[in-house]
């Protein structure tokens, strides 16, 4: 579970976007960070 985004985490995610399994994962953590 991931409580704070982390600028480390962050250009992790962008890498994993291209991944199916990750797409779900990171357009929760794209909404959050928009909020």
């Amino acid at each position: 579970m991931i409580h704070a985004p982390r600028p480390g985490k962050s250009v992790e995610i962008v890498q994993l976007r291209g991944s199916r399994y990750y797409e779900p994962m990171a357009w929760s953590i794209r909404r959050y960070a928009k909020s």
